[in-house]
C-alpha cells in the first residue's frame, strides 16, 4: 500500500507499507498543521484523532490548521494515541489550531500607570531601569513609557525652560 498524503502534502511521491489514508511519519512532520492530514472512510478531508481519521468537513479551518484537540486540559494532543482524558469519547475531537501568540514584547522602560512625583525624594529613570516607576509629564495621559518618550519629555521640559526665559528677556527689554 502507498502512503496516501492528503492537503497541502498531496504532491508528495513518497511510498511506503503504510495503512491507507496514512502519512509516513517524515511527511507528517513536513506537514502545515500539527494533526496528521489523512481521508476518512467516505473519501473526506480529515485528520488523526483518537487514533483515527476524524473528518474536519465542518471546520473553516479545513486540514490545513486542524488539530487533535483534548477539551479537557485545552491543549492539542497526539492523534495517534487514545484521548488522555476522560470521557475519551467526547473529550477528544478535532478543532482549528488556535492563533499563535504575539511576539514576546521587548522589556519594559519602566512599570506602572505612571507618577507625577516620586514619594522617595530624587530618583532617577536612567539608574533604576525598568524596575521604576514610570513618569506622567504635566498630566496623567502623558506617561514616559519609552526610551523615545521619556527623550521627548525632556527636551519639552527644556524648551518649555527655554521659552519662559525668553520671555522674561523680552518683558525686562
Amino acid at each position: 500500500a502507498e502512503a496516501v498524503a492528503a492537503g497541502p502534502l498531496a504532491s508528495s511521491t513518497a511510498a511506503s507499507p503504510l495503512p491507507e489514508g496514512r502519512v509516513a511519519p517524515a511527511l507528517r512532520l513536513a506537514a502545515a498543521g500539527p494533526a496528521e492530514a489523512c481521508q476518512t472512510k467516505d473519501g473526506l478531508p480529515g485528520v488523526r484523532c483518537w487514533t483515527m481519521c476524524m473528518s474536519v468537513q465542518g471546520l473553516p479551518c479545513g486540514q490545513e490548521r486542524a488539530v487533535c484537540w483534548d477539551n479537557v486540559t485545552h491543549a492539542p494532543v497526539d492523534g495517534d494515541k487514545m484521548c488522555p482524558s476522560r470521557p475519551m469519547a467526547t473529550s477528544c475531537a478535532p478543532q482549528c489550531a488556535p492563533a499563535p501568540l504575539p511576539p514576546a514584547r521587548p522589556r519594559p522602560f519602566c512599570q506602572g500607570q505612571g507618577v507625577a512625583m516620586y514619594m522617595e525624594g530624587f530618583a532617577s529613570q536612567l539608574l533604576q531601569g525598568p524596575r521604576a516607576e514610570c513618569v506622567a509629564l504635566l498630566v496623567p495621559t502623558a506617561v514616559l513609557d519609552t526610551p523615545a518618550r521619556f527623550a521627548a519629555g525632556c527636551a519639552g521640559v527644556f524648551c518649555l525652560a527655554a521659552c519662559a526665559d525668553l520671555l522674561w528677556f523680552a518683558r525686562a527689554a
